[in-house]
Parts: structure tokens; C-alpha cells; sequence
């Protein structure tokens, strides 16, 4: 249960990055947003503009 739950931050902490990179293209933001994880992979999703949308 443990390796499952670490793999799943760091899932969510690889996909935050990424938004956080296509949205702002900032160190900083990446960091930050790595360090929300999942919190901001909702966020995103949730506040996604009609240009991001694929």
C-alpha cells in the first residue's frame, strides 16, 4: 500500500509539473505546483481555458 501511495504523488507531482509548464512556462510556478500535486492537477482541470482544451 505504501509504494502505491508514494507512486501516486509522484504521478500527480509529474502531471502538476507539466500543466503548470504548458499554463505559465515558469520555473518558479513548476516547482510550486510539483509541490501542490494533485491540488493543482484539480485546479487545472477545473480552470482550464477553451485554448487548452484538446
Amino acid at each position: 500500500m505504501l509504494n502505491f501511495l508514494s507512486t501516486g504523488i509522484s504521478l500527480g507531482a509529474a502531471i502538476a509539473v507539466v500543466c503548470s509548464w504548458h499554463r505559465n512556462r515558469s520555473i518558479v510556478w513548476m516547482i510550486v505546483h510539483g509541490t501542490l500535486s494533485w491540488v493543482y492537477v484539480v485546479y487545472f482541470a477545473l480552470t482550464r481555458g477553451a485554448d487548452e482544451v484538446r
